[in-house]
């Protein structure tokens, strides 16, 4: 507390007199009779200056006094008319006082309370800070004060507790930000929230000030200050701006020689003209701007204010292009991207590319949006068109030759928990690059009972080396950077056997039949993601024919991969079209035969029984969607056997989707599964995995088997409601 200074001053000719009389006693040694002069004029001007300070002591001490009132009475209109709204609060939110723009927009008449003004407000944040304050000034207080201050913290966190019974309201940003040092002798803090009234919204700044009177409860010297910001002009501004702003959009539609194909000639431009025209006119009604760039190709630039209601109807360009029918066999179906909020409009167009090629990656038929890093799916409800040409796939053959021969090694990895088909189509690459004379290596961590014969064969099989399998750790530091990764069966970054090699390796392959996700890798060399592929396998078989012609797949090669197409499959009733079977007819051709696979795939006794009881326990739940739990103890591969029950309840009438949770190290694997009605891919991805309409899964950590299941049950009720599937 700063003392008062005031008689300081009046002792200063005191001082004076004390050095004119040390003066005089110099004097009086050099000359008695000047000396003596000078002690009488000292005495003289003693009493004086004496008489000055006892009797015009109290007439300055009161000038002084006017002169401070009347600049608190300046301060105090300044403040009273400040031109924003200012106001002083308790710690319990109580209006303390407010100057006439805060009295006149708050009504502080009727309003005792901040709290009462403004919801977004809670006074318990600024309570509990102040507490946080109040230990950090007992703290630099000496130790005798110990016990008082202790005794008075007590009664404060009494104090607060009673005012949370009042204020117990949101707010939009905690106390915890407070930018003032807590160790420093200034005790004011500040911090803002935005507050709408009115149909105004403000920036509420409030600045919490700690008095230190020398007193021991300095809680109740504690006060805030308010000021509030009118931003309203400012954020509508903001807006509009943002509206204003260009986002661009690409529309494909998928199966547009298909579509005409399917009927006569006339009725084709017709339909091409209906198709052109449902474009044009969805788009038109946001002032979109519609280009067409090729005969099935669409440009579009529109406001990005708009963005938000194509979002609201879930782009129904989809489905009403859908209803355009003339007399064609099939309907025809669109893939929609945009690209928003970038910084530029030429990356806003890059946006919109990327969104097209992940929603053609997905299979069609859908809308995908992506606002920066971010990425939203609509659509993609409608089962994928095989199709027939394999142009694709020679293109694709050459590319992976060449890109092979640039280097000296080859790492092939699949996902975790390898299943037949991600070893079959493994395999595959591997007699590629074998081929070629390089060096080639498969990635497996931990062998699962469905591959455990296959790899058995292999390493029994003096044709192949010991090292054909390895560790991720082996593959890690046989890396180099003439090393090519090939990674196959899945997409997915954090999916794959050896996720840490991808982020060193500068070639990378990726050849998958699962539709793309938002975390698909992003830096391949070659990318080749078919979701119309029935399986890896039959991909890796595609590819091959068109490889070398010097290539030959041995029989056990021919086995593995003519398993990987039987089970994903489901024995080729599920996805299993013309190319399927072609590349089936190329397998046996190479010496895959059929009944040495089906014998690789008989199961025990064992888990017979363990499937047979949890098909028993299933739930209907909405009598369309099987669920049930998969038992773990005792099972050489829980996940594998998940999958199998998950396809058999799909034989179950009535249903349409079917859902296994297994339990097994440390995670909740679900197995989904569908007929084609309905897109379990779609509610994966809503859980975190990802994979086919009809083919998914998903894995999820920290929950326990029951806990998950509710979870896919409330899954499965949001998504109807939204329509999503």
């Amino acid at each position: 507390m700063k003392q008062n200074k005031m008689p300081g001053y009046f002792y200063i000719p005191i001082y004076f007199l004390i050095m004119i009389i040390l003066a005089a006693l110099a004097l009086f040694y050099v000359d008695k009779k000047a000396g003596v002069f000078a002690f009488i004029f000292c005495f003289v001007l003693g009493i004086v200056a004496l008489a000055f300070f006892y009797y015009c002591k109290n007439a300055y001490k009161q000038d002084l006094i006017e002169f401070a009132m009347d600049y608190t009475q300046v301060q105090k209109k300044l403040v009273t008319n400040l031109k924003m709204p200012y106001a002083i609060i308790d710690l319990n939110g109580k209006f303390l006082w407010g100057n006439s723009l805060f009295k006149e927009l708050c009504d502080m008449e009727n309003n005792k309370y901040i709290s009462d003004v403004f919801d977004e407000v809670n006074i318990d944040k600024w309570n509990l800070y102040a507490g946080y304050e109040e230990k950090n000034i007992e703290g630099d207080k000496s130790n005798n004060s110990s016990n008082n201050s202790s005794n008075n913290s007590s009664n404060n966190s009494d104090k607060a507790g009673n005012d949370k019974d009042r204020n117990n309201k949101a707010v939009g940003k905690t106390a915890d930000k407070k930018t003032a040092d807590k160790n420093t002798a200034d005790k004011n803090t500040e911090e803002e929230v935005i507050v709408s009234y009115n149909d105004h919204i403000y920036r509420l700044e409030y600045n919490l000030i700690t008095i230190d009177s020398g007193m021991d409860d300095t809680t109740s010297n504690n006060m805030v200050a308010v000021y509030l910001f009118d931003e309203t002009t400012e954020r509508r501004l903001k807006k509009e701006n943002f509206e204003q702003k260009m986002a661009c959009g690409l529309v494909y539609i998928d199966n547009y020689d298909d579509v005409l194909e399917s009927i006569e000639g006339v009725r084709g431009s017709l339909l091409a003209a209906l198709i052109e025209r449902r474009i044009n006119k969805y788009f038109n009604q946001y002032n979109a701007m519609v280009k067409r760039l090729e005969k099935d190709k669409y440009l579009i630039v529109i406001k990005q204010k708009y963005i938000s209601i194509l979002q609201s109807n879930k782009f129904s360009l989809l489905d009403e292009v859908k209803n355009v029918n003339i007399g064609n066999e099939m309907a025809v179906t669109l893939s929609i991207g945009f690209g928003i909020n970038a910084a530029e409009y030429t990356q806003n167009y890059e946006y919109s590319r990327i969104a097209m090629d992940l929603a053609l990656g997905r299979g069609g038929d859908q809308a995908v949006l992506k606002d920066g890093e971010k990425l939203y799916f609509y659509g993609g409800k409608s089962k994928q068109v095989e199709k027939n040409t394999r142009v694709k796939a020679r293109v694709k053959a050459h590319a992976l030759r060449e890109l092979l021969e640039s280097k000296d090694k080859v790492i092939i990895m699949g996902h975790k928990l390898g299943d037949i088909d991600s070893l079959g189509a493994a395999m595959g690459i591997y007699r590629a690059a074998i081929t070629i004379g390089k060096e080639a290596y498969i990635v497996v961590n931990k062998v699962t009972s469905s591959i455990k014969g296959t790899m058995e064969n292999i390493k029994a099989d003096s044709e192949y080396p010991d090292n054909v399998f390895i560790s991720s750790e082996q593959a890690i530091s046989l890396h180099n950077e003439n090393t090519v990764v090939v990674v196959v069966d899945i997409s997915r970054t954090n999916m794959v056997e050896c996720p840490e090699i991808l982020s060193k390796s500068k070639s990378i392959v990726v050849l998958d039949h699962h539709r793309r996700s938002s975390d698909t890798i992003e830096n391949a060399s070659l990318s080749y993601i078919e979701p119309f592929a029935s399986s890896a396998s039959e991909m890796v078989a595609e590819i091959l024919q068109y490889f070398s012609d010097d290539l030959k797949i041995r029989n056990i090669e021919a086995d593995a991969m003519y398993g990987g197409i039987m089970i994903d499959t489901n024995n080729f009733s599920n996805k299993a079209g013309v190319r399927t079977f072609e590349a089936c007819a190329y397998l046996r051709k190479c010496g895959a035969d059929v009944t040495r696979v089906h014998k690789m795939f008989r199961e025990t006794f064992d888990n017979y029984k363990f499937k047979a009881k949890a098909i028993s326990q299933a739930e209907a739940y909405k009598n369309i969607y099987a669920i049930t739990d998969c038992p773990s103890e005792g099972v050489d591969s829980p996940t594998v056997l998940g999958a199998r029950i998950a396809n058999d309840m799909l034989d179950i009438r009535g249903v349409k989707a079917s859902f296994v949770l297994t339990d097994y190290d440390d995670k909740i694997y679900i197995s989904a599964r569908s007929m084609g009605d309905l897109n379990v891919q779609l509610i994966m991805e809503k859980l975190g995995g990802g994979g086919h309409l009809d083919v998914a899964g998903a894995q999820i950590e920290d929950m326990s088997i029951g806990e998950v299941r509710e979870y896919l049950k409330k899954t499965i009720d949001e998504m109807e409601t939204d329509q999503e599937i």
